[in-house]
């Protein structure tokens, strides 16, 4: 008879509509759970780490790069203007081998030269944001080197709101073409978006898919967000979808099977974390689940 059951299920898979009749736990002895491929695990605790969704634009980086050239200019203008005002002084100290007014000249150029640099520097930080004037004389050349490139890109991330950009160190980013990549997070940005009324972030991609990059690309960012939570987590292979819900069968003592709807909850890549109707330990259907399906509702259609 039970052979029977099984055959009848397997006609009815292809030839009926599955029905809603058997909610109820319905038996199945260990051999047909056999034939049918049944695994039984117990669910584990599940967490859930949810995002926002914001923007990454790419930003042009010429008016960086030209910036940083015009520092390195006057950097090395204000160091031989500096070591000529310190010569001159010397040696109209020594023996006014120059006179005191070419001594006077040589350090009004050599101040004017210092604060053209300090005024380049000042306008980094100012359109740029402060974590560019943390980087040493090195770092920035470096920089724009690797811009030039393309081996670093630049972006600038907006969320609406400005929600969940205070510190946030690390972005994934969705590519276009499929595919995720890291940006990290330099500082905040100096200038406002005001249609999405963010205060935004700099952030920099850096290896082989930066220079795939180009300025004016809009990526998804993945912000992380404080709103997931803790709950079980029932595996994708447990979960049915059928009658329009999603469904996943618990079982006791490994022979009788009762179907509950899994309601609510966060996908994750593993499954779905849900809040009740489900506890750590029940042993859940991992696979096999669709093939008690259709036995359930044959043994159903049987038993009218």
């Amino acid at each position: 008879m039970k052979s029977l059951v099984a055959v009848g299920a397997a006609c009815l898979a292809i030839i009926l509509p599955l029905s809603a009749l058997a909610q109820t736990p319905v038996k199945f002895d260990a051999a047909l759970q056999k034939r049918i491929g049944v695994r039984i695990a117990p669910l584990q605790a599940g967490s859930t780490a949810a995002s926002v969704k914001g923007f990454a634009k790419v930003i042009d980086p010429s008016p960086l790069v030209t910036l940083l050239n015009d520092t390195d200019a006057a950097r090395e203008a204000a160091r031989i203007s500096k070591a000529e005002a310190d010569r001159t002084k010397a040696l109209q100290a020594l023996d006014n081998t120059v006179s005191k007014k070419v001594a006077e000249a040589a350090a009004l150029q050599a101040a004017a030269d210092i604060n053209k640099l300090k005024g380049l520097r000042q306008r980094l930080g100012l359109e740029w944001g402060p974590s560019f004037l943390t980087l040493g004389d090195a770092a920035l050349s470096q920089l724009s080197s690797d811009l030039v490139m393309g081996r670093v890109t630049l972006l600038r991330i907006d969320s609406p709101a400005g929600k969940n950009l205070a510190g946030v160190r690390a972005v994934p980013l969705d590519l276009p073409g499929g595919g995720t990549l890291t940006a990290s997070v330099m500082g905040p940005a100096r200038t406002a978006d005001p249609m999405m009324k963010s205060g935004g972030l700099l952030a920099r991609v850096s290896g082989p898919q930066a220079q795939y990059l180009s300025p004016g690309l809009i990526l998804t960012a993945n912000l992380p967000s404080s709103s997931g939570g803790q709950g079980v987590l029932v595996p994708s292979s447990a979960l049915l979808r059928a009658e329009g819900k999603v469904w996943a069968y618990i079982t006791k003592d490994n022979l009788t099977f009762a179907r509950r709807p899994v309601e609510g909850g966060i996908y994750t890549p593993q499954g779905l974390v849900v809040a009740s109707g489900f506890s750590v330990g029940d042993r859940a259907v991992t696979v096999g689940a669709a093939a008690l399906y259709t036995a359930e509702n044959a043994t159903a259609a049987a038993g009218e």
